[in-house]
Parts: structure tokens; C-alpha cells; sequence
């Protein structure tokens, strides 16, 4: 595979960032953290809540970054998923999320690349199966310039044969991949991703650094605005 081309894929199965379940796995790490912050805060009129520790965690977390994270994951487990249905090493990989609000998608897009050799040889492996795998997707499936394509009779999915694998755009190779792959993979990761990387994605996107020196500047205004108050009700407002 060291030559060999690359093509892109949109993984299926995922739903976006967007979806409640990934909000979750998102957002549930950063709650954590802050809860326990404040809890270890002593008690002193400088200590922040956990709303303080939510807002300042906010402020110095790279969500993008988290959220690369947490699909690199998800590449990973449908790529094992997927070699346990093929039977070979297909080389998969992550290789950047789109997001939706950027690009005008419906759904945020986790891209990896596969070599085309790999690409080919899954489809084999559908052909030798009359495309049994594929008997639940729709040409209308696949990149839509096919769909203006003539096709021979009797062919269950004739319009793949019209055009090489090399050229299929990323949603068509997604959706070759989730005949093997499976419909449920999202719901095998977001438990994983959950138990086992939700919080190593969190922390690896936290500005560290900048949190403990806003956790400082914030207590250091706690601290002086407790002092402008007691000062005022000891001089009635008038500083001697």
C-alpha cells in the first residue's frame, strides 16, 4: 500500500457532533472536571463555584480539537469492525472532521482515506456476493451525477459498474463500507468513546497553562471585590 492511491471516505454511521448522544460524551467531561474543582475549593471568600470552573474550562477548551479526537476514535473502531468483516488489513484512517456549520452540511462528516486497492477489494468481495451486502442501499445512494447514467437490465446496483472506484466520491465509498461495517458501529462507539477516550479527548483540548492563570485572576477579583464590600459596610460606602 505504500504507492498506492488514497481515496476519501465519509465514514456512515455517524450521526454529527450535533446529535444529543455525542453532546454528551462532548460535554459530560468538562461538567466533571468542574464539579470537582469546586469541591476541592477551600472554604474562603476567594473560592469560585462550579459555575466559575464550567465558564473558565469554556473559555480554554478547543472544541474542534475535542471533537477530532473523539473521531479519531470512531475511525478507529468501525476501521476494526471493519477488518474483522473483510478479513484483511484495509488502511483506513482518520484524517479530519468537517463540520457541518462550515460547509453547509446537514451533519458534521468524520473523512478518513483508504487505499484504493483496499476500496477494490471490498467491492470484490460484494461482487462475489451478488452484492448481497449492498441489497439494502439504493443507487440514489451513491454520488448523484450516477444517477443519470443508463444501466443494463436485471444489474441489482448497475450503476456502480459504470464508473471506476477510483472516481466514487467519499458518501459512495462511506456507503460501501457500511454493508460491511454494519449500521450499528455508532452505537459500539459512543460506548467506548464514552468509558474509554472521552475524557483524554477533553483534557488533551484544554489550554491547561491559561486556565490555571485565569483560575488565579478570578479568585484574586473574588478576593478584592469581598474586601471593596466589607470596606463599605464598615465606612457606610465612605472609604476613610
Amino acid at each position: 500500500m505504500k504507492n498506492d492511491k488514497l481515496l476519501v471516505v465519509h465514514l456512515p454511521g455517524f450521526s454529527g457532533f450535533s446529535a444529543p448522544e455525542w453532546e454528551t460524551v462532548i460535554e459530560t467531561p468538562l461538567r466533571r472536571a468542574a464539579q470537582n474543582y469546586a469541591l476541592t475549593e477551600p472554604a474562603a471568600a476567594w473560592a469560585l463555584d462550579e459555575e466559575d470552573f464550567t465558564g473558565l474550562l469554556e473559555a480554554h477548551r478547543d472544541r474542534r480539537a475535542q471533537c477530532a479526537a473523539i473521531a479519531g476514535h470512531f475511525c478507529s473502531i468501525l476501521a476494526g469492525k471493519l477488518a474483522q468483516k473483510v478479513g484483511f488489513a484495509h488502511g483506513l484512517l482518520f484524517k479530519e472532521v468537517q463540520f457541518a456549520q462550515e460547509r453547509g452540511f446537514e451533519t458534521d462528516r468524520i473523512v478518513a482515506t483508504m487505499p484504493l486497492s483496499s476500496a477494490i477489494k471490498i467491492f470484490q468481495m460484494s461482487e462475489a456476493k451478488h452484492h448481497r451486502p449492498l441489497n439494502d442501499v439504493m443507487p440514489s445512494d451513491f454520488a448523484p451525477y450516477l444517477g443519470c447514467m443508463a444501466h443494463p437490465e436485471g444489474d441489482p446496483h448497475p450503476l456502480l459498474a459504470f464508473l471506476s472506484i477510483e472516481d466514487w466520491d467519499g458518501m459512495a465509498l462511506g456507503t460501501l463500507l457500511e454493508a460491511f461495517a454494519g449500521h450499528r458501529v455508532e452505537k459500539k462507539a459512543l460506548r467506548t468513546i464514552e468509558s474509554e477516550h472521552a475524557h483524554s479527548a477533553f483534557t488533551g483540548a484544554v489550554d491547561w497553562p491559561r486556565v490555571r492563570e485565569a483560575v488565579q485572576t478570578r479568585r484574586y477579583e473574588q478576593a478584592s471585590a469581598m474586601s471593596n464590600q466589607s470596606e463599605e459596610a464598615t465606612y457606610g460606602g465612605v472609604k476613610p
